[in-house]
């Protein structure tokens, strides 16, 4: 999941809606993240921290499951697997950390996040690797820091304070036997097998 905040770069938008093109939301997402102008209000700790506090909120009251995120400039990805539907799930999400961020930038009653959202299925855990890496790599690729675990605002710095977490795996099928292997950050999502529905 990709979202950004109002009034940002348009992030991979047509005008029937978002590209599905891997390398147009590629170009778009270093749009943003070279942005010198604009709302750049995740650039402010305060923000960045109420955003991740509200991440691992909804984790914690099981709205989903959180896998690698990172809190940029003027933008946010996350690879969650939701506990409900996707869009309220995103809803609640954006709201709260909305309310939040505008109570303290005095900007109460504003559009604080953009109302559109880019999603993509993550199929397997070869994916989900992929994804990962895009993810804790994009402060380095933005030239924000020389490594991910330096980024204060994503999953691989958490990670690197929390060693205890790395390679945990979240079991959600009956049978052990129907998972594809995962060992990827904090705690990894696992997958149903290729030959379920």
């Amino acid at each position: 999941m990709t979202w950004k905040l109002a009034e940002a770069t348009p992030l991979c938008k047509r005008a029937t809606g978002w590209d599905s093109n891997g390398a147009v939301f590629a170009q778009a997402d270093q749009d943003l993240d070279r942005a010198q102008s604009g709302p750049l209000w995740l650039k402010r700790p305060m923000i960045a921290d109420l955003v991740r506090d509200v991440l691992v909120f909804g984790q914690d009251r099981a709205d989903y499951e959180l896998g690698a995120w990172v809190i940029m400039a003027n933008h946010v990805h996350i690879v969650i697997r939701p506990c409900r539907q996707l869009w309220t799930v995103m809803r609640d999400l954006k709201c709260a950390s909305a309310k939040l961020a505008n109570r303290i930038l005095d900007r109460t009653g504003l559009p604080f996040w953009d109302t559109e959202y880019y999603d993509r299925l993550i199929r397997n855990s070869t994916e989900e690797a992929r994804i990962t890496r895009y993810i804790e790599r994009n402060p380095v690729n933005a030239g924000l820091c020389s490594s991910p675990e330096l980024w204060k605002w994503g999953s691989a710095h958490e990670q690197f304070l929390s060693p205890a977490m790395a390679g945990a795996t979240v079991n959600l099928l009956a049978e052990p036997s129907n998972l594809i292997p995962v060992a990827i950050h904090r705690p990894a999502l696992t997958y149903r097998s290729p030959h379920e529905n």
